[in-house]
């Protein structure tokens, strides 16, 4: 072979391994698939749905979405079954822990929806957890941490199962509102409001029971319309409830008359009576309905096809 087809081929070997390694990854630390993250590199996200308190889901810049689980925190659960006892000490009772579980993700709803963050990764404690969620600090704009504000206002604990470069600094976080009964640490208050369970992942599309108010205020039997459900639109269309029906095992059945519902909108359906109107119906019942101390909802259309279904309490665990 001649030197100068010699010199062409290592110059072409040289350029390819070159090609390949670039194509392997870029400078904001992605693979070409959007899967590789680098400990000591931060990523821009947008979040796009809130899970629960301590979960969410967001869009990084190649168009991908992750699940994020908010590193060296745990929220409660807002399904009252799935609070276990002495988890969070001191705090006993589900109901209690299911009511900051609900606060928790409307603080974290109203904190991030729909805004951009900064995912950063700590080496200690690794990139995912066992069900392949990103494990990373969520820094908002103002670089406030996500993690610790929940700490702060007494909406998580310190998850002290995973080592984290911050957990000291969490864990003075934690002792200062156990100390100052500050939200969930505050057992003597809020136990006896009535508890919202809602879905852990709200619907996408399509109509669904957003959320079931089964504990009204002081005397139920007093109080029947504070017994209500919440039936949601997340479109992309609007949608005509006429002929659909809201069952249950124990449920009086309720036959929707005409009825729109426009896309991004809501309906509360009390138990109680009253005169309907485009935000609020009522199901025209002289008692209590909902079971305090567990029960399940059916949404079905008009073509007898359950849609949505919404279980709390007992029902929930069975």
């Amino acid at each position: 072979m001649e030197a100068s087809n010699i010199i062409i081929s290592v110059i072409s070997v040289f350029f390819l391994t070159s090609l390949l390694a670039f194509a392997g990854c870029s400078d904001t630390g992605f693979a070409t698939d959007g899967t590789d993250f680098d400990p000591g590199q931060t990523y821009d996200a947008r979040v796009i749905r809130v899970a629960d308190g301590d979960t969410i889901v967001v869009q990084l810049p190649r168009g991908n979405e992750e699940r994020v689980r908010v590193l060296g925190v745990d929220c409660p659960e807002t399904d009252l079954s799935a609070n276990v006892p002495g988890e969070y000490p001191g705090i006993d009772d589900p109901s209690h822990l299911a009511l900051w579980g609900e606060r928790a993700r409307q603080f974290t709803s109203n904190t991030l929806d729909g805004t951009s963050i900064t995912l950063q990764f700590d080496s200690q404690a690794g990139i995912r957890d066992r069900y392949d969620r990103l494990l990373a600090y969520v820094i908002l704009q103002d670089d406030r941490d996500l993690g610790r504000m929940l700490i702060e206002n007494g909406m998580a604990r310190v998850y002290t199962g995973e080592d984290f470069a911050r957990k000291a600094g969490y864990l003075a976080a934690e002792k200062a509102a156990k100390t100052g009964g500050t939200g969930l640490w505050n057992s003597e208050g809020d136990l006896l409001v009535s508890i919202t369970p809602v879905p852990i992942d709200t619907p996408t599309s399509g109509v669904f029971i957003a959320s079931v108010h089964y504990n009204a205020a002081g005397d139920d039997r007093e109080n029947v319309n504070d017994e209500y459900l919440v039936i949601a639109n997340a479109g992309p269309g609007e949608h005509d409830l006429t002929g659909w029906t809201l069952s249950g095992p124990t449920q009086i059945p309720f036959v929707f008359s005409p009825f729109l519902l426009a896309p991004g909108g809501e309906v509360v359906v009390h138990t109680g009576s009253g005169i309907d109107s485009g935000t609020d119906l009522f199901r025209d019942l002289s008692s209590p309905a909902l079971g305090n101390q567990g029960g399940r909802l059916d949404l079905s259309d008009s073509e007898g096809s359950v849609v949505s279904s919404f279980s709390w309490g007992t029902a929930a665990r069975g």
